[in-house]
């Protein structure tokens, strides 16, 4: 019976001594300092693989930010282009309102002066065909209306230019 005890104490024991790689497993007897060096050493590999990746992917993050904020400095100064190309139209069509404005008030003020051009020279070939009138009357009218025609004339010409 004792020899059975001893052959039983010796089978639990064999089998608490199992050899393995983990040292977190296996007993007293199983210490291994090779395998625990070797587990060691590859949790420093796997860690700094992660510590490589994760500065791989600070660098990568650094460089979307960069291109972001460059993208965004681009952006505004298209942003600022185009303000500038607006205030440019609002300018020129402030011109052409003016330019047409006094267009207008120019070709107004020549139908005017060809209205009373015309007045002038129909009063003139009145005068001219007028027998009542004395001479003398008659040349001083006539040479009247002539320099009122000579100066509207000189201000339709004005206008034209």
């Amino acid at each position: 019976m004792t020899h059975r005890m001893v052959i039983g104490l010796f089978i639990i024991l064999a089998v608490g001594c199992a050899t393995t790689d983990d040292p977190r497993q296996g007993g007293l007897f199983s210490y291994n300092p090779g395998a625990y060096e070797a587990r060691l050493a590859q949790r420093r590999q796997i860690l700094a693989a992660e510590q490589q990746n994760q500065q791989q992917e600070e660098t990568q993050a650094r460089q979307l930010e960069s291109e972001v904020q460059t993208r965004q400095a681009a952006l505004e100064s298209e942003r600022a282009r185009l303000r500038g190309l607006d205030d440019d139209l609002v300018r020129l069509q402030q011109k052409v309102d003016q330019y047409q404005a006094r267009t207008n008030a120019q070709q107004a003020e020549k139908q005017r002066l060809g209205r009373e051009l015309k007045r002038l020279q129909g009063k003139l070939m009145a005068l001219e065909k007028n027998p009542q009138l004395a001479e003398v009357e008659k040349q001083k009218e006539i040479e009247g209306l002539k320099r009122e025609i000579n100066e509207l004339s000189k201000l339709a010409v004005q206008l034209t230019q």
